[in-house]
């Protein structure tokens, strides 16, 4: 069985920032997701055999884009295509809400998500510095969508 993507529900909240702490060093709290849950915006999980979560993408809706703030896939259930099936589910969303571009921050020395995202089309935009905690620069990654 592949990946089952479907929006996020309340009951999700646990396994999702069970996901979140295995795949980040500096995890989002709850505090974040249930902010970002107040407002209009994407927040899809990918379910696989048993209904467990392995993966969830959570995306902030603006005026003209669509910026992910935080996808991961748990490590368990890495190197399966999972990002890329979110990623492709969320390109539909996007489109379907009238918006073209996407954005995300990624974090320099994480080779193997720039890989995922520069297979997905997205190019480099700029470079933030220090953005992350940990002194880490971000690179600013753009995809823009065909209508």
């Amino acid at each position: 069985m592949g990946l089952r993507i479907r929006r996020f529900r309340e009951e999700d909240l646990g396994a999702v920032l069970e996901v979140e702490r295995a795949s980040f060093d500096e995890p989002y709290g709850e505090e974040v997701f249930r902010r970002v849950l107040s407002e209009e915006n994407i927040f899809l999980v990918g379910e696989v055999e048993g209904g467990i979560v392995a993966a969830y993408i959570l995306v902030l809706i603006r005026q003209s884009e669509a910026h992910v703030l935080s996808v991961a896939v748990h490590p368990e259930w890495r190197g399966r295509g999972y990002a890329r099936e979110l990623f492709e589910h969320l390109f539909q969303e996007v489109r379907l809400l009238g918006l073209e571009r996407v954005v995300l921050e990624v974090d320099v020395t994480n080779n193997t998500a720039q890989h995922v995202y520069y297979a997905l089309g997205f190019k480099v935009g700029g470079r933030l510095k220090r953005y992350y905690q940990n002194g880490h620069d971000a690179l600013l990654l753009f995809k823009e969508l065909d209508p």
